[in-house]
């Protein structure tokens, strides 16, 4: 991990995860109807202006279970336009060499983030 949490927006928080348990899932968004298991690798930034927090990663998640079914490999990347202020998300689920689903989206932050 690098950087700090900071409201000049040009400073950044860097995180990169290589083979990290995705069990940490649970303690960080705290919905007990959910249950992640499997390993996550890959980048996350996020920068704070105005508290609102602006991110961009490229993580994937190999052998992702949720609540013990076996969902397969999950490849997430999100970027914020910052002119905008979307944060452009696409994701793809496969197992072995099957894609099962694609997922493109916008996420429009708010001041309640």
């Amino acid at each position: 991990m690098h950087g700090y949490k900071s409201n000049d927006p040009n400073k950044i928080l860097r995180v990169n995860a290589e083979n990290l348990d995705a069990e940490l899932l649970n303690y960080l968004i705290r919905y007990k109807a959910l249950n992640f298991k499997g390993r996550m690798s890959g980048d996350v930034v996020v920068n704070y202006e105005s508290n609102i927090p602006r991110f961009a990663s490229n993580l994937g998640i190999d052998s992702l279970f949720i609540n013990n079914d076996y969902l397969g490999n999950l490849e997430l990347e999100s970027n914020w336009d910052m002119q905008t202020s979307v944060v452009d998300l696409n994701a793809e689920l496969s197992r072995q060499d099957l894609k099962m689903l694609t997922a493109n989206g916008s996420y429009f932050p708010d001041s309640t983030g």
